[in-house]
């Protein structure tokens, strides 16, 4: 399965077991998203904590449902 890089920037709060994460993306445009989810959606480990250092690189499994096109891999 095909995942995003992204990073955690922050934690949300700890209301909900596990806690809230932010993380954020750039797509190809140049915009940046955000999502806003529990902590075990962007790790396997429990590396996103309250006392976490942010930003942390994490992953998000994703479908990709249509290509508009191709995106070279490298740049020249």
């Amino acid at each position: 399965m095909p995942e995003l890089r992204c990073e955690a920037v922050r934690w949300v709060n700890h209301e909900h077991f596990p806690g809230l994460v932010e993380v954020q993306f750039v797509d190809a445009a140049g915009r940046r998203w955000s999502l806003i989810d529990k902590s075990a959606i962007f790790t396997q480990l429990d590396e996103l904590t309250p006392d976490s250092v942010y930003p942390v690189n994490v992953t998000v499994a994703c479908v990709i449902q249509t290509a508009a096109r191709s995106w070279p891999t490298t740049r020249s």
